[in-house]
């Protein structure tokens, strides 16, 4: 696809520390990426933290200069970068990387190239349900995603189902943020190895509202607390339009959540709240730090019985595990059988894509197996 068929493209990094030093900045070069030949009029911003990952914020447009690239200067960080760089559809709807192009950060005289490579990563098995699937419990709209086992337009089996956040980290290299889960991948596996068949829905963050959504309750630095909203999403108007289109399992024991980081944390909420539909959910390295009423939400007090899945690595925050220990502590007190949650430490395990992609396996087979 030409860049021309782009109104806008987005230079979006990751930030490897958060140590600050106002004094310092970088020059970003967007022309190592596209000639002026191809970019015609259109514009390059700089998607990241600093602006919270919003696009076409005119504060973070790249100048173009007299000999023709592209830079913006950034004032407030002394930290080389890892970063992503993205292409937007006209109607916003849809972004896919630019990729086999080298970029180059400048800081200090020093010169980082990294390249990506252009091929996406999904199997047969993946297909994407729509790319702007209304949500009217937030009025906005998200790219939802679905893996069918091999054989299901051959059968009239009927599948369990598998909610999944981050959609754009499971299945495809070139939309994820850091480095894909390959949930596909995995699932093909184990179902040829034996393992059950499930169907696997992938619910792409919102972005800048990303931590709105996977938050129940609000945080006083980060905000927060539209999680209410977005699991009655996936209760309401995302599992009956899955049921009512695809051959599945709709019996809450044939349903589950699944989650990481913020994800984890909306995804315990979401099976608390609902434990009518959901019997099963994975936690992984849930940001339970964000909020302390998480202790203390009434869907406790419901006794459907449910199981739960932590997974955390030894390697992550000082108060990840504690958390989770403390989260426990709770379900005991509020009667929860033992047996119905458990936590899977992982060594060395870090906060990551890379974790909770290498711990996708043991979840899949305690879901459906």
């Amino acid at each position: 696809m030409s860049l021309t068929s782009f109104k806008y493209i987005s230079i979006v990094f990751l930030l490897i520390s958060l140590n600050i030093d106002c004094n310092s900045q970088i020059v970003f070069d967007g022309s190592t990426i596209i000639s002026n030949s191809t970019i015609n009029n259109d514009t390059l911003f700089l998607s990241s933290k600093l602006n919270n990952f919003e696009s076409r914020n005119n504060t973070y447009a790249l100048v173009k200069g007299e000999s023709g690239e592209y830079k913006l200067k950034v004032i407030d960080s002394k930290n080389l970068f890892d970063f992503k760089v993205d292409e937007n559809l006209l109607d916003s709807t849809y972004s896919n990387r630019i990729n086999n192009y080298y970029y180059n950060i400048y800081k200090e005289e020093t010169t980082k190239d990294i390249i990506y490579t252009e091929k996406g990563t999904t199997t047969s098995s993946v297909s994407i349900i729509d790319t702007a699937f209304f949500m009217p419990q937030l009025n906005r709209t998200r790219r939802v995603w679905i893996y069918l086992p091999e054989g299901y337009s051959m059968s009239k089996e009927k599948y369990p189902v598998i909610y999944m956040h981050d959609g754009q980290n499971l299945f495809d290299n070139s939309t994820s943020f850091a480095g894909e889960w390959k949930v596909d991948e995995t699932a093909d596996s184990l179902i040829k190895s034996g393992s059950k068949k499930a169907i696997i829905v992938g619910i792409d963050n919102g972005g800048k509202n990303r931590i709105n959504e996977y938050t129940p309750f609000p945080n006083k630095e980060y905000g927060g607390g539209e999680g209410s909203k977005y699991i009655n999403f996936i209760a309401k108007t995302l599992k009956p339009f899955i049921d009512n289109n695809y051959r599945t399992l709709k019996d809450r024991d044939n349903t589950s959540i699944m989650g990481s980081s913020l994800g984890g944390l909306i995804s315990f909420y979401g099976i608390m709240k609902y434990k009518s539909i959901f019997s099963k959910a994975v936690i992984m390295s849930p940001s339970f730090w964000f909020s302390d009423k998480i202790y203390f939400i009434p869907g406790y007090q419901i006794r459907n019985e449910i199981e739960i899945l932590f997974v955390a690595g030894d390697n992550e925050s000082d108060t990840m595990i504690p958390n989770i220990n403390k989260m426990t502590e709770k379900l005991s007190k509020m009667k929860y059988p033992k047996g119905s949650y458990k936590l899977n430490i992982i060594e060395n395990g870090k906060h990551n894509e890379n974790l909770w992609g290498s711990q996708f396996s043991n979840a899949y087979k305690w879901i459906v197996d």
